[in-house]
């Protein structure tokens, strides 16, 4: 046993330091994949409560659309209808359909 203890003072110190950097990396790569594996503990998203509908084929919709497009409600009472109807609203609105204004 003191021989094989003997033995390993005379590897090269770059093994040495080799080994000792393996060493370090597992233990790393050991805390990171315990800290995901302690995140991902939540379990999948669950689904909404309610069936997320096509915007196209209801009329109820559609006619939320023409009332944005004709100026009667601003961006803000679409989203918020269009939300309780259980569509996908994009947070900001849509940009016009012209393109965005140039400066003359």
């Amino acid at each position: 046993m003191l021989a094989a203890a003997h033995r390993f003072h005379h590897i090269h110190p770059f093994v040495r330091l080799i080994f000792l950097l393996l060493v370090v990396v597992a233990i790393v790569v050991g805390v990171v994949a315990l800290i995901r594996s302690r995140r991902n503990r939540r379990g999948p998203v669950p689904e909404p409560a309610w069936p997320r509908r096509d915007p196209g084929s209801d009329p109820v919709n559609t006619e939320l659309r023409a009332a944005y497009a004709r100026g009667d409600i601003t961006w803000a009472e679409y989203s918020q209808r269009a939300a309780n109807l259980g569509y996908l609203v994009p947070p900001v609105p849509p940009p016009p359909a012209g393109g965005p204004p140039s400066d003359p």
